[in-house]
């Protein structure tokens, strides 16, 4: 048993719950870090792809013209099936919807920042050229095989964490080898690489998806730290690649990297010479993934097949999903927002232009309102685009 929650309190109450409805003479504290996860449900990377022939202008196979990825819906890709090698995994690709607020009054508010966004999008969503293409198709290849090795290791800490339960009538004892603390430490060392200079592929993984959903959301006031196309594909191929994508072609007959020219070799301080990638130092070194890891902890992004891999190869998803999905339709409330600062935005009918007169002097009296209405605005705009596909739970019958 799974369950997801965008809040966070909501988790541990669960944890408590359950703890609490489970517990007799005899037991020991249950521990469900790996099984009780906060997220957003609804705002994630998926396993899909896209085929290479529809990220260059042209005809497809037999004349037939290909869907523009930009406009097309992905295929879900399996984690118990490769990936082609004309599949390229939609998170790492630039998509329409990133970084589109259109709201008049935030143009007004921030015209250079809303000026900048316009621009990025128009350059940052642009056809791939034939060597993007190579450079994606190579990502997606890095990118699965990082994921096959983290769904081995997830499954690894799991049964590592996963303490038996016995019941009434199984005369079994019941012990924990390991503490809770001791199960919260394997957990953070092994996916979250806490403290670990060498970062886990789940937590590759994970930055490179939270990167592309973090740019539905960014905030206007980071404009400037908006990755241009060549940004983008350094990040993801520091990410993925580690070092390699940025050597030279090693001489013939050098096989080992001691024996490589220096000037192959890049010794930035968020690479080391192996291709393994120190997450903290390239997040320190890049505004950019600095930003994205911000905005990924106020969205809570959640990647199913990324946080349960391996449930979802070998048992290709989940036998049955509740849930309460959100029936209304996301819509910027400017009124709403603002009557947590003035409650005559919710009391009284007010005009355009009398509104915008009380914004005005809102503003004026609580700086903090200005930026709480920029930061929502985007939010919620984002979210409107990001039109998520169904949550991919894989029911099975």
């Amino acid at each position: 048993v799974f369950g997801v929650d965008l809040n966070p309190v909501a988790v541990e109450l669960a944890e408590v719950s359950l703890w609490l409805n489970a517990i007799f003479k005899g037991s020991h504290v249950p521990w469900f870090g790996m099984q009780l996860r906060n997220g957003n449900s609804l705002v994630g990377a998926r396993r899909d792809a896209f085929s290479a022939a529809q990220l260059t202008p042209g005809r497809g196979e037999k004349g037939v013209p290909e869907r523009d990825w930009r406009a097309a819906v992905p295929r879900a890709v399996a984690m118990t099936s490769t990936p082609t090698e004309n599949d390229v995994f939609h998170f790492l690709l630039p998509a329409d919807g990133m970084a589109s607020c259109t709201d008049k009054v935030v143009k007004t508010l921030e015209p250079k920042a809303f000026e900048t966004f316009t621009k990025w999008r128009s350059t940052f969503i642009a056809p791939l050229t034939p060597d993007e293409v190579r450079r994606v198709k190579a990502l997606t290849e890095a990118a699965e095989a990082l994921w096959q090795q983290h769904a081995l290791e997830l499954a690894r800490v799991r049964k590592a964490t996963s303490d038996e339960l016995h019941v009434w009538p199984d005369p079994a004892p019941n012990r924990a080898p390991t503490t809770t603390a001791q199960k919260d430490a394997t957990f953070q060392r092994e996916m979250l690489s806490e403290q670990v200079k060498n970062a886990s592929p789940y937590r590759r993984l994970k930055l490179a998806m939270d990167l592309w959903c973090a740019l539905w959301f960014w905030p206007l006031s980071d404009a400037a730290h908006l990755p241009t196309r060549e940004e983008w594909w350094f990040v993801l191929e520091t990410l993925l690649l580690g070092n390699a994508s940025l050597a030279e072609v090693p001489p013939a007959g050098d096989f080992f990297p001691e024996t490589l020219p220096q000037s192959t070799l890049d010794f930035t301080p968020e690479r080391d010479r192996y291709g393994q990638v120190d997450i903290d130092a390239l997040v320190a070194a890049l505004p950019t993934l600095s930003r994205a890891e911000q905005v990924s902890k106020e969205q809570h992004f959640f990647h199913w097949e990324l946080e349960f891999a391996d449930q979802f190869t070998a048992r290709k998803g989940f036998d049955l999903v509740l849930g309460n999905p959100p029936w209304i339709k996301v819509e910027w409330n400017e009124p709403a927002l603002l009557s947590d600062f003035d409650p005559r935005f919710a009391i009284r009918k007010l005009s355009a232009m009398e509104a915008a007169e009380q914004r005005i002097d809102v503003f004026a009296a609580l700086p903090r309102a200005q930026s709480d209405y920029l930061l929502e605005c985007v939010s919620t705009e984002g979210l409107a685009a990001f039109r998520p596909l169904v949550v991919p739970c894989g029911i099975e019958a």
